[in-house]
């Protein structure tokens, strides 16, 4: 499915249940920043045709390839807003080679007077970022770059999961509110949103692509080739794309990545919710939990489109991963991005995988926090709030 589809179906005026709105409500509300960003402007999302369930969307962003005095790589404008870390810390991830250039040389491809360079990578055994340089393509004041087809395959498999994007120059301050790169305050535009500066300094464009591999136990994303085709390349508006260039640029990608993780056998209750934690793995940007827990059936009365009644049925959800605590006592929370579930029914148990907002150095967590309760009038997250699951 293409972005033009993609805002389409966003943008359609769907009733949902109560009780359904309210698992949505717990859902994202561990991607706090994520659902604020969402109030303010819609994303389009370039996902294939096969794109398996359950899977979060989430903004992912990537960087570039320069090269600093000690060898480290210099994080984008995109990765480094995205992902909340010490340059230490950005360092660690290419010392374990999650992050990694992609060499320009091998991986750029003009067409139309528009070239595509593929940066670098982040790979992990169930995620990856790719992140792409656009040059020569002069985006006009005001609007918002598209390409009309993306396309991405894993070692010859198109049964995977992406979602995509080009980063919009955004980034938050600590009191939440939406700022450019340089600090100054987002402008509004007439309809209340925010505006959004595309190209950097230089003019250039970055596109990012984030895959989902959770779900599909064919794909193995560490040391796999990434094949992808960008098609035609406009602007977007209301859903409407406009194309500017027929064209067409393929890359073939070689990624490395790690998948060293810290890992944990437990068997610790989560209150009355009837969930069991099991076992976690944490790498530096995702957590993945497995639970014992039963599945519990229930149904939903809703409206369709034509404002007929309709009844379908749901499974209710264990407490989803909300962050960690650091050995120290801080509370990392709010830092979950996008994952994905999967449901055993024959077994009863049941398992989350989710990225992470903010880089973590495994060996300084002491305990896997999960989501009790909202706090009254969006207070701050306290212990009281959630479910503290100490690890060894």
């Amino acid at each position: 499915m293409d972005d033009k589809n993609i805002v389409e179906m966003m943008q359609m005026e769907i009733r949902i249940p109560d009780i359904v709105q309210e698992k949505a409500d717990l859902t994202y509300e561990q991607i706090r920043t994520e659902r604020t960003y969402q109030k303010m402007k819609r994303r389009k999302i370039n996902r294939n045709r096969r794109v398996l369930p359950l899977v979060a969307a989430v903004a992912v962003l990537a960087f570039g390839t320069t090269v600093c005095a000690a060898g480290y790589l210099k994080w984008s404008r995109g990765l480094q807003n995205e992902f909340e870390g010490t340059e230490e810390q950005r360092q660690m991830l290419q010392t374990e080679q999650i992050a990694a250039p992609v060499s320009p040389e091998k991986n750029s491809v003009t067409s139309e007077g528009v070239t595509v360079t593929a940066q670098q990578t982040i790979v992990t055994d169930q995620f990856a970022w790719l992140s792409f340089k656009i040059e020569g393509y002069d985006l006009e004041e005001g609007k918002e770059p598209c390409f009309d087809e993306v396309h991405v395959s894993i070692d010859g498999n198109d049964g995977i999961s992406y979602t995509s994007h080009f980063y919009d120059g955004l980034q938050q301050d600590a009191s939440g509110q939406f700022v450019y790169e340089d600090g100054t305050r987002a402008e509004e535009n007439a309809s209340g949103g925010v505006v959004e500066r595309f190209a950097g300094q230089d003019g250039s464009l970055e596109y990012i692509i984030w895959i989902n591999a959770v779900t599909n136990d064919e794909i193995t994303l560490i040391d796999s080739t990434a094949d992808v085709r960008f098609r035609n390349l406009g602007t977007v508006h209301k859903a409407a794309f406009t194309p500017d260039l027929d064209a067409e640029w393929e890359l073939t990608i070689a990624m490395k990545g790690s998948d060293a993780v810290r890992e944990a056998s437990l068997s610790e209750p989560l209150g009355e919710s009837g969930a069991i934690v099991k076992h976690v793995k944490i790498s530096p940007i995702s957590i993945q939990v497995d639970y014992a827990f039963a599945a519990q059936e229930f149904t939903i009365e809703a409206t369709n489109g034509d404002g007929e009644n309709i009844q379908t049925t749901d499974h209710t959800e264990p407490p989803l991963v909300y962050g960690v605590r650091l050995k120290d006592g801080t509370l990392l929370t709010g830092i979950m991005g996008g994952g994905a579930a999967r449901r055993y029914k024959e077994t009863d148990t049941y398992m989350t995988a989710n990225t992470t907002r903010h880089i973590l150095d495994t060996a300084q967590i002491d305990a896997i926090l999960f989501q009790k309760a909202v706090p009254e009038q969006d207070g701050p997250i306290t212990e009281e709030n959630l479910y503290v699951v100490p690890i060894e």
